[in-house]
């Protein structure tokens, strides 16, 4: 299995794409959050890369039956119902609901590889439940990571390594690009404490922000099963 890590959405071509598996990586924090949000039952999830595109699907929708969802540079947009907070998705909240999110990285990046046959959504939480379902596709991989405002960000190629180490921990004989061979360096240098993740620009900011809660929640690993699959726009 050939697995190809990119360090940003914005560096991936419909040839990269073409025939192979699509793991979306947006650890801190929107996968994240949407994993938990299938999870937590809600009924589908419509991630989209602008604010006005939020406000004209939640138009179509009902109301009653909908949460509006997003951030931009990590701060909850106003008048949205939620941010980007994954532990806020809870069932009580988002069960058998329509979950409308935008945010800063991550549903730009889902945007762009919108024409892979296969999409699916990687977090820690999911990652050996991701490297079992790719095993299971038998497809050559791509895990494209959102990045932070189109640069390279080291959480995310943290969580590409991990899910290379599951796959490895499952007998999958892999071969890796030059950057998946860094990313599953830096996992398993950096497990199970991540020091030097600690100290990169997107997990500072979020911490002065305020979200150490989610921080410590994205970095909790294999809680889940599930793997959302992303398929014409809609994530269940």
């Amino acid at each position: 299995m050939e697995v190809s890590v990119y360090s940003v959405y914005t560096e991936v071509a419909e040839r990269d794409i073409r025939d192979r598996s699509v793991v979306v990586i947006d650890l801190l924090r929107a996968t994240s959050t949407i994993v938990n949000s299938i999870v937590n039952g809600a009924h589908k999830v419509i991630p989209v890369a602008e604010v006005s595109e939020a406000v004209a699907v939640l138009r179509t929708l009902d109301r009653r039956e909908a949460v509006l969802c997003g951030e931009r540079e990590g701060v909850p947009l106003p008048g949205f119902d939620l941010g980007n907070s994954p532990a806020d998705y809870t069932r009580e909240r988002i069960a058998g609901k329509t979950v409308v999110i935008t945010t800063t990285n991550g549903t730009s990046a889902l945007h762009a590889v919108r024409n892979a046959p296969n999409i699916f959504l990687g977090a820690l939480s999911n990652r050996r439940a991701v490297a079992k379902k790719l095993i299971e596709e038998g497809r050559d991989v791509c895990l494209v990571c959102a990045g932070t405002l189109g640069r390279f960000s080291a959480d995310d190629i943290y969580c590409a390594g991990g899910i290379v180490d599951a796959l490895r921990s499952l007998g999958a004989a892999v071969i890796l690009n030059d950057l998946g061979i860094v990313a599953e360096h830096l996992y398993v240098t950096q497990k199970p404490d991540y020091p030097l993740i600690r100290s990169t620009f997107h997990y500072s900011k979020l911490k002065k922000l305020g979200f150490e809660a989610d921080l410590d929640f994205c970095f909790t690993e294999d809680t889940t099963d599930v793997v959302p699959q992303c398929r014409g726009g809609i994530i269940e």
